[in-house]
Formats: C-alpha cells, sequence, structure tokens
C-alpha cells in the first residue's frame, strides 16, 4: 500500500520563518542595529580566552560617562573578542 505525503503548507511556512529569523535577524539584523561609542573600561571573557567559542563581555563608558553593557560572541563579528581595556571603540548602525 503506497501513501502519498503532502507536506502541511503551514509546517513549510513556519519553517521558513524560523531560517529567516535565525539566519537574517539574530546574524545579520544584530550586527546592522549595534552601536558602540566609547572606552572599554571593563573586559571578561566568558568562559575563558584558552576556549574556541567564547564570548567578551565589555563595559563601554561614553563621552557623557553613561556605560554600557556590549558583548562580542564566537560567531558575532561585529567586534573583535579580548581587546583591552582603554581601547577607544567606535562603531554605527
Amino acid at each position: 500500500m503506497t501513501r502519498n505525503y503532502k507536506p502541511r503548507p503551514w509546517v513549510l511556512i513556519l519553517f521558513g520563518l524560523f531560517i529567516l529569523w535565525g539566519f537574517g535577524w539574530e546574524t545579520i539584523g544584530r550586527r546592522l542595529q549595534t552601536h558602540v561609542d566609547g572606552v572599554i573600561v571593563a573586559s571578561r571573557d566568558v568562559p575563558s580566552t584558552g576556549y574556541p567559542r567564547y564570548a567578551t563581555e565589555y563595559k563601554v563608558r561614553d563621552t557623557h560617562g553613561d556605560e554600557q553593557v556590549f558583548w562580542a560572541g564566537a560567531t558575532d563579528a561585529s567586534l573583535p573578542r579580548s581587546m583591552p581595556v582603554g581601547t577607544r571603540i567606535r562603531k554605527q548602525r
């Protein structure tokens, strides 16, 4: 007995939306939306620099004295990881 299997259209639509979200917004979209301008005042590698897929948490102080936290991940190519404290960085949208 042979049965013809037709995938349901809503399953294909959901899968397509997941792919667009995962490869569109999560990789390119966030990189394009990143805005950092200031001096690194604190830096922490998670889990540690020796691991192949570590991330770096930066605390950046802008010219007005406000601080923001920025993460540079293993697959996030917007800024390099392990930059030293005191480094001036500027990345606009």
